[in-house]
């Protein structure tokens, strides 16, 4: 949703993560060791890249977007946070 809030759908569908991911994917530095299973790989992408999301760091360094979870609402709290922290454009 937040992708969509941000007017970055285009470049989710069609950017160069919009494919979906055979293994894991190293995103802003981190290596999100879940992206295979990434429904929409280039929303998730986006948000990880604006800042919006930063994933979950496992035991063994990783990282991983728990796209079968339910986001908590403090956690939902600070992606709007974020996205409306952010400068227009940035």
């Amino acid at each position: 949703m937040v992708v969509r809030a941000m007017g970055m759908e285009d470049e989710a569908r069609t950017g160069r993560w919009a494919a979906p991911f055979s293994g894991p994917a190293t995103i802003q530095g981190k290596v999100f060791s879940d992206a295979a299973t990434w429904e929409r790989p280039g929303y998730v992408a986006a948000a990880i890249e604006s800042g919006i999301v930063t994933g979950y760091e496992e035991p063994d360094g990783t990282y991983t977007f728990r796209p079968a979870g339910v986001a908590k609402r403090a956690e939902a709290a600070v992606m709007v946070v974020r996205m409306l922290d952010r400068p227009e454009g940035g």
